[in-house]
């Protein structure tokens, strides 16, 4: 099956992860992920018009990562949950990678905008990571 290209990560088999800050570093599987979608860029209208128009004028501004929601069962100590929010707590950036069954990837850094800090640890507890992607989207296609 081929990559996914629009943003979203429904098929199963596939995983998101996180890369590590310790050294040597390496990705961790964020487990727990039931989806991910919008992972893309926006390019917002500026508008232009002068006085003498006589219509609106738009242009395109600077391309922006968007915002994406990243809904996911809670579980207690789970590595890339834990990375997750050490990186959340930090304000640092982190890369994270999506990974389809094909073996394709999309690879972005991203803020983690938000992240549970505690709850139950229990099986049916869905919780809401939100990042906003900072940088271009690497897509490497399985040959």
């Amino acid at each position: 099956m081929p990559a996914q290209t629009d943003g979203t990560l429904l098929t199963p088999g596939t995983t998101l992860s996180i890369q590590t800050v310790a050294s040597p570093s390496t990705f961790v599987v964020i487990n727990g992920v039931q989806d991910i979608s919008g992972v893309g860029h926006d390019r917002p209208t500026v508008k232009r018009t002068e006085l003498q128009d006589t219509e609106e004028r738009f242009h395109l501004g600077r391309k922006e990562g968007t915002q994406v929601t990243v809904p996911m069962y809670y579980i207690r100590h789970d590595a890339g949950q834990d990375e997750c929010r050490d990186h959340h707590d930090s304000g640092d950036p982190a890369t994270f990678k999506v990974t389809y069954p094909d073996s394709g990837t999309r690879t972005f850094t991203a803020l983690v905008l938000s992240m549970p800090e505690s709850t139950p640890d229990n099986e049916h507890v869905m919780v809401n990571m939100s990042l906003k992607i900072t940088s271009d989207i690497t897509f490497v296609v399985p040959t």
